[in-house]
């Protein structure tokens, strides 16, 4: 039977090169690899970016694999583009070169993306800029927004000169109000940052909001008309009259058209020996606080001569 240690020289020889051959080949070889280095700006003091110039570069290193795992892509420099010496608005056109990426060491830089772009650098400035109320909801079922008042009603605002002109108002955070019938009153609300680099001033306002009952009108078609002291010789012309009512929402888009009584008294026509003429109705079971609007509605009757009184 063989020795277990017949072959140990020769497997350990083989184990020592294959270690050998691994570590040359993770030092020596070389290969390509894309990391983006961040890009960081500096401006002369009252100065700033418009805009969203890159703030990544995409390049291509080349180096030895044991480099590669050595560094961590956080850690990368950065691109520093330096416009201290802009002093005026306008466009700057930057062309980037080897010597502003500094790669990690052992570690060569191959070619880089993008390699020039414009920069728009504006005077930093400062002004009062109008404040609005973020309400996307209405309030509880029958009520509606009367007034609102915000204090301050302008905010001041500091950034870059054309992003200032360009803003038209800051915007409250998102004021619910949809349970409400009842009046709100001096409640502080956040206002929403502008995007950077706008920043606010003040961070806060006042918001007050007047809730009143909603009124709205309504048009009922084909309401019909009961003849009264006609003693059934009178016909009314027609399928009925239109009304048009108003009152608060929460009654009037409860009433039904069968809700409503028409009425016309002809009595006073017959008793003048009159057999054909308009006269106008009268509503009855009108709900409280609801009125006709306009003038009542007008019908117009004939006698039928078979069916005089007597």
């Amino acid at each position: 039977m063989a020795r277990p240690t017949k072959y140990f020289s020769l497997k350990a020889f083989s184990l020592t090169v294959a270690v050998v051959l691994y570590i040359f080949v993770s030092a020596e070889s070389t290969t390509p690899m894309e990391v983006e280095f961040p890009v960081e700006y500096r401006t002369s003091k009252g100065f700033a970016i418009v805009g969203e110039p890159p703030n990544r570069l995409r390049t291509t290193l080349r180096g030895a694999w044991a480099n590669f795992r050595s560094f961590e892509m956080d850690e990368l420099s950065p691109v520093v583009v330096d416009l201290t010496s802009q002093t005026e608005t306008g466009a700057v056109r930057y062309r980037v070169s080897m010597k502003d990426i500094k790669p990690p060491g052992g570690m060569k830089v191959m070619s880089f993306r993008p390699a020039e772009w414009s920069i728009d650098v504006d005077p930093l400035v400062e002004r009062s800029i109008p404040v609005s109320a973020n309400i996307p909801g209405r309030p509880a079922f029958g009520y509606e927004i009367s007034a609102v008042r915000i204090v301050p009603e302008s905010v001041r605002v500091a950034g870059p000169l054309r992003t200032v002109e360009e803003l038209q108002f800051v915007r409250t955070r998102a004021l619910d109000i949809s349970t409400r019938s009842e009046d709100l009153d001096e409640f502080e609300v956040e206002l929403w940052p502008p995007s950077p680099p706008l920043k606010l001033k003040t961070s806060s306002v006042t918001l007050s909001v007047d809730i009143r009952e909603e009124f709205v009108q309504r048009r009922f078609a084909g309401v019909p008309v009961k003849v009264m002291n006609g003693d059934g010789a009178l016909t009314v012309e027609g399928t009925g009259v239109t009304v048009l009512v108003r009152g608060p929402r929460r009654i009037v888009d409860k009433i039904g058209r069968s809700t409503l009584k028409a009425v016309v008294d002809v009595g006073p026509e017959l008793a003048r020996g009159e057999t054909s003429f308009s006269k106008a109705v009268v509503l009855q079971n009108l709900p409280e606080r609801t009125v006709v609007v306009g003038s009542a509605p007008r019908v117009a009757l004939g006698l039928e001569t078979n069916k005089l009184p007597h």
